[in-house]
């Protein structure tokens, strides 16, 4: 298995430099539409039809032979794509120095990241195989004490808590990125793959003793089958996702024959084979199949072994994880009937999590498909999910589906803006903040208290639209997106907007910031993790990739810091870059992460952390991460 050899060294060793792999995982959005005052009517639920599947049980199959047999004959194509698509962070008022922590969607489940802090030190990945263990608190005292390097392996994200560090990444072949670099017809890809052995993408967790952290300790090394999705970590458990190709094409003479070729799992070196009879699926027919494998870690107790729960399932994933359940969604395109064209729909899967024990307790399917994870939240019991129908080009609309338990239906708002797409989407207790776009940014304020009916409570017409919404208090919400000429869905900048929701039949936008022109980005856009937000000291801190004329060149990287009041607004407090000397075209000093510990804001990038005072954002001192 690639990827096995681990090296931590202190400061004064030298270590060796990897090429870093990038795994980018996108989802393009494509926008028009129609004007919102058509779209609400009494905002009261349409009736609908029972679209939650009713017959399609979850159970594992009987043998190998039923596996094989259900694969090979139902998938509507050979060949699929995996995709992920797509908050409580602020800081911890303990008894020590209050920090931040990762922008997370729900309190009490942590998400991996490339850096974490403990209120003492910063946990960074770098240079994409080494991680980073920095001293970072208090400034005079800071400077890396360690790094572990992991050859091999692409690191993804990481979890700090205590004396545990859970490091996590995936191991492509150098063969087939090298396939995917040159962008080779789908035959090469075919043909590469049929030459790998079963571990050709593997997702590796490991789980390292920090106590002492100058001088991790490895304590536990768990490889599974395929591509790393996404992580979770509840108390002591650490949850992690991948998803493997359920079918490999063999070469025969001149023609290629499909073989299912089952998952494995490697803990601290022995290895197994997951058998049939342990993978659990729906009685439905996809596109292609994979199979999606859920480790459950428990990274305190050494003796306590790793659990896993497979599901064969379709070919994308958005996943949405609760105190209590991990949601798996996959949306696909199935034909009412004969003849008829292909619909949008999300079949959703709800596995129950009890420490390291897993369980598959129900499968349901609802119209439209999520935009990612933050379409998706439980509350009281209930899951709800917003989706598009269609899309904006030829027909869409938007709706919330209510479900129970049982991913039975309990009550729908349908046919929200028609001709539009969801932009974003916030699950607030018994509200739901959502935003579609055409040409202005219709924000939505529907009422969720009675699950059986799902209502719109008001909504506010402006320009632009909002990618990410993040909540400020019960009254307030602030979106980051795009600014857009009125009545045009041309970019004039990216936009920070602060909505007043205390009365939610009239939603108002009470200040606006516009950073650049149309190029501007930021990877907010796309990773809420970037976001940094305390609301008691109203900082407000993400990374700005900017251009000043419209798609003209970038000029400058870094982070914007402000401070966000209902009162006074949203005011500049300054920018922090980590280049020296001007702009240059080089993402190792691109600021990715913004954090705090007490009052010194860090800004992490691959080569530097620098730290400032907060609010003057002096300059208090830089470590160079690769002297």
């Amino acid at each position: 298995m690639a990827g096995e050899d681990v090296q931590t060294t202190g400061v004064g060793k030298r270590t060796a430099v990897m090429t870093i792999m990038a795994v980018a995982l996108a989802v393009s959005l494509t926008v028009t539409a129609l004007y919102i005052d058509v779209l609400i009517g009494s905002g009261r639920p349409k009736p609908y039809s029972p679209w939650t599947s009713r017959g399609h049980e979850l159970r594992p199959f009987t043998s190998r032979e039923e596996l094989e047999r259900f694969v090979l004959s139902t998938a509507r194509t050979s060949f699929y794509t995996l995709e992920e698509f797509g908050t409580y962070g602020g800081g911890y008022g303990g008894e020590a120095t209050p920090y931040s922590q990762t922008n997370v969607q729900v309190q009490g489940v942590d998400e991996a990241d490339i850096v974490k802090t403990d209120g003492e030190y910063i946990y960074t990945i770098s240079r994409g195989n080494t991680t980073l263990i920095v001293k970072a608190y208090p400034p005079d005292e800071a400077r890396v004490v360690a790094r572990i390097e992991v050859p091999g392996i692409c690191l993804t994200g990481l979890f700090a808590s205590d004396d545990r560090l859970v490091v996590m990444g995936c191991s492509p072949p150098e063969e087939l990125l090298y396939i995917i670099l040159r962008e080779e017809e789908w035959l090469f890809w075919r043909e590469a793959w049929s030459s790998l052995p079963w571990s050709d993408i593997n997702t590796t967790v490991m789980v390292f003793d920090i106590s002492d952290r100058a001088s991790p300790r490895l304590l536990r090394h768990v490889v599974i089958s395929g591509g790393y999705l996404t992580s979770r970590m509840i108390d002591d458990c650490v949850y992690v996702l991948a998803s493997a190709w359920a079918v490999k094409y063999l070469r025969v003479g001149s023609t290629y024959k499909p073989v299912v070729v089952l998952p494995r799992v490697r803990v601290d070196g022995r290895e197994e084979e997951i058998g049939a009879t342990e993978i659990y699926y729906a009685n439905i027919t996809d596109y292609a199949y994979t199979f999606t494998t859920i480790l459950a870690l428990n990274v305190r107790d050494e003796a306590r072994e790793p659990t896993h729960l497979t599901l064969l399932t379709g070919t994308s994933s958005c996943i949405y994880v609760s105190r209590d359940n991990i949601y798996i969604a996959m949306p696909t395109s199935e034909s009412p009937a004969y003849g008829k064209a292909p619909e949008d729909i999300t079949y959703i899967y709800r596995i129950r999590v009890f420490g390291d024990k897993l369980a598959c307790k129900a499968f349901g399917s609802v119209p439209g498909r999520p935009l990612n994870q933050f379409s998706m939240d439980e509350h009281d019991g209930y899951l709800r999910i917003a989706t598009t129908k269609g899309h904006s080009w030829s027909g869409s609309t938007n709706n919330i589906y209510v479900l129970d338990m049982d991913l039975l239906p309990v009550g729908a708002l349908e046919g929200v803006a028609p001709g539009e797409e969801i932009y974003a989407a916030r699950f607030m207790g018994d509200r739901c903040y959502l935003v579609t776009f055409r040409q202005t940014d219709p924000f939505f304020v529907i009422d969720l208290s009675d699950p059986e009916e799902p209502r719109v409570l008001g909504y506010l017409k402006i320009p632009g639209y909002s990618d990410y919404l993040h909540p400020y208090g019960r009254d307030y919400v602030i979106g980051i997106g795009v600014e857009t000429e009125d009545g045009s869905s041309e970019p004039l900048g990216l936009k920070v907007a602060l909505f007043n929701v205390c009365d939610v039949s009239n939603p108002r936008l009470i200040a606006k910031f516009i950073i650049g022109s149309a190029g501007t980005s930021s990877p907010v856009l796309k990773d809420h993790k970037a976001f940094l937000f305390d609301q008691e000291r109203g900082l407000m801190a993400f990374p700005v990739l900017l251009t000043e004329t419209p798609y003209g060149d970038y000029v400058w990287q870094g982070a914007y810091v402000f401070n966000v009041s209902v009162v006074s607004g949203i005011t500049l407090l300054g920018r922090i870059t980590h280049f020296d000397g001007g702009f240059r075209s080089d993402p190792a000093y691109f600021v990715v992460r913004a954090l705090y510990i007490g009052d010194v804001l860090y800004t992490v990038s691959d080569e530097k952390v620098k730290m400032n005072g907060i609010p003057a954002l002096n300059e208090l001192g830089c470590i160079d991460l690769w002297p």
